[in-house]
């Protein structure tokens, strides 16, 4: 009533030696169908593979009766072959129509269990490049041979491997010292260099109708052609012999960073007296640490000469001892009454006539009357205001203000009226 692989039937089973017969089959109608002879691995679209199944029952013995079609599909939908049953075995022939990185064909979808094959691709035509490998990260000296690896893919993904060829190869500089890569079973290695500075580069693998591949952007950095000055540490001005930093940047001529630069270059300054006489560059970046040794309204520090292109820094003032006082406020020709209050200003400045915004404290104040209201005045971040009054008229009065070792300032001449008459 069952199948089975193998049954015997027993007579007599009370009697001391019972009979058997001998070993026999029963087969039931098919149940399963098992494929064989498809290993996986990949074919290419439109080509002719076959492999074999076989119907089994549920106790597996061979269905030899079992005969006729089957239905056969496969996860794209466009196999091309059918299975037809002699003696429970089919011969399943035929072709896969569109690429897929992964396929299998089905046997016998209305049985209980039916065949499927082992995973396999689908290799199409070559419908784009794909480049890795770079062996240039972030950037690449001029001229430097750089290698990378591209590969040639299908609709689906799949390496094509059926694809052996040349290609052309282009970079965003036209420099690119490879102009092709061959393909063998899908792949190429490409050697070559870029011939000429650049931010960003880009090299490209690619033919008519196939989508070309495009590496990620990288530099090319060249010999060094100017110098940058930044960061200078002060800001505006600085005292006599305080020491200063700036960095000093190396370029090439697309404005990358020349980091093959390792070397000196002159520094020098307006005055000829800043301390340092020389930058060293590692890897093109120097710091430059010095000071300046006289006063100067304004001063700069460069860094290079001739080739590459000098760096030069802002202006900056440097600042001295006081050297002297100026006064302001009073006009040629002015004049004042006895007695009368007035005021001008006065600031103390460096040999270089920057006022010496570091001095406060006191100086003395004299006029040639000797009658001035004020004998001395109190300066704050290098500037006073001197308020007060002349004792006596005069023809012709000026206000000293000054300090021993400094030269004085003085106002100019101005006459001193008599105070008017009261009754």
């Amino acid at each position: 009533g069952a199948a089975a692989v193998s049954d015997s039937v027993s007579v007599g089973s009370g009697v001391a030696t019972p009979s058997k017969t001998r070993a026999f089959g029963v087969l039931g109608p098919a149940a399963t169908l098992v494929s064989s002879g498809m290993s996986g691995g990949s074919f290419a679209v439109g080509q002719v593979f076959n492999f074999t199944v076989t119907a089994y029952d549920t106790a597996g013995n061979l269905i030899t009766s079992f005969s006729g079609p089957v239905p056969v599909t496969d996860q794209t939908g466009t196999f091309s072959g059918t299975a037809v049953f002699a003696n429970g075995v089919a011969t399943v022939k035929g072709s896969v129509a569109v690429p897929t990185a992964s396929d299998t064909i089905t046997v016998g979808s209305t049985l209980p269990t039916p065949a499927k094959t082992r995973a396999f691709a689908v290799v199409g035509p070559v419908a784009s490049f794909f480049s890795s490998a770079l062996s240039a990260s972030g950037s690449v000296p001029v001229g430097q041979p750089l290698t990378l690896t591209v590969t040639a893919h299908d609709a689906a993904g799949n390496v094509a491997t059926g694809f052996s060829g040349s290609v052309p190869v282009t970079d965003s500089t036209s420099t690119f010292s490879a102009l092709s890569a061959t393909f063998i079973n899908g792949v190429a290695t490409i050697t070559g260099f870029v011939g000429v500075p650049t931010v960003s580069d880009v090299i490209s693998v690619g033919t008519a109708g196939v989508t070309a591949s495009s590496t990620r952007p990288f530099a090319v950095v060249g010999p060094a052609v100017s110098f940058f000055s930044s960061a200078l540490s002060v800001s505006g001005s600085l005292p006599v012999g305080q020491s200063l930093s700036l960095t000093v940047t190396a370029y090439d001529a697309a404005g990358n960073v020349a980091t093959g630069f390792s070397g000196t270059a002159p520094v020098t300054d307006q005055t000829g007296t800043f301390s340092a006489t020389s930058a060293t560059f590692v890897n093109g970046v120097a710091t430059v640490t010095g000071s300046v040794g006289v006063p100067t309204v304004s001063d700069t520090i460069a860094v290079g000469s001739g080739t590459p292109t000098p760096s030069k820094t802002r202006a900056f003032s440097v600042v001295g001892p006081v050297a002297s006082f100026v006064s302001s406020g009073l006009a040629i020709g002015d004049s004042v009454r006895e007695g009368q209050v007035f005021s001008f200003t006065v600031t103390a400045d460096d040999a270089a006539g920057n006022i010496v915004a570091s001095f406060s404290g006191t100086a003395p104040v004299t006029d040639q009357t000797g009658t001035f209201s004020v004998s001395s005045v109190t300066f704050a971040n290098g500037v006073a205001t001197v308020t007060g009054s002349v004792g006596v008229p005069v023809a012709s009065d000026v206000i000293s203000v000054g300090t021993p070792g400094t030269t004085p300032s003085a106002t100019h001449a101005f006459a001193v009226t008599a105070a008017a008459a009261t009754s």
